[in-house]
């Protein structure tokens, strides 16, 4: 169902009517939520919580990742914009949204299909096959260098910890 254009209310009486929707499992909500979204002026945290609030709404596992990570790009890059201590009030906001989107995340993992989950399991041990290779084939038995010695780079006047090489200071 396409979204609905919002009606002469705000959008935050709207959001709020929503969840009161969802909560008591009225009729109504999905649209609501979409049509809520599709407004340009609804604030980053408050989008956050419409999308957490539409994957809780929808009966489809995958439309609820869907929008779970939607809500999951949004939050980063908001925490991007807003690094941590730089504005209380969105520490506070993006707290709050980051411990509804955790518990999202174990409710889907809860739901998954069975096969989405062989599937993942069987991907993160692909991934730790690899990883163990490149473990095992990155051993030091070179016995000609000393394991003292530097790691030859790009001479580029930087050194292995960010800093400037002290020969390509510049003195003041």
């Amino acid at each position: 169902m396409a979204p609905t254009a919002l009606p002469s209310t705000s959008w935050s009486q709207q959001f709020y009517a929503a969840f009161y929707m969802l909560e008591n499992d009225k009729p109504g909500c999905i649209p609501l939520l979409q049509a809520i979204l599709s407004e340009s002026s609804v604030p980053r945290h408050w989008r956050i919580q419409a999308l957490i609030a539409l994957a809780s709404a929808v009966e489809d596992w995958y439309e609820a990742e869907g929008y779970q990570q939607e809500a999951e790009i949004l939050w980063r890059s908001t925490r991007i914009m807003f690094p941590k201590g730089c504005d209380d009030e969105m520490d506070g906001l993006l707290a709050r949204s980051r411990v509804l989107l955790d518990h999202l995340a174990h409710e889907l993992d809860d739901t998954m299909p069975d096969g989405i989950r062989l599937l993942r399991e069987q991907a993160e041990e692909e991934d730790e096959q690899e990883t163990d290779g490149e473990d095992q084939g990155t051993s030091d038995d070179d016995e000609d260098e000393d394991d003292d010695s530097e790691v030859d780079g790009p001479d580029d006047g930087w050194n292995a910890d960010g800093g400037q090489d002290e020969e390509d200071e510049v003195s003041p």
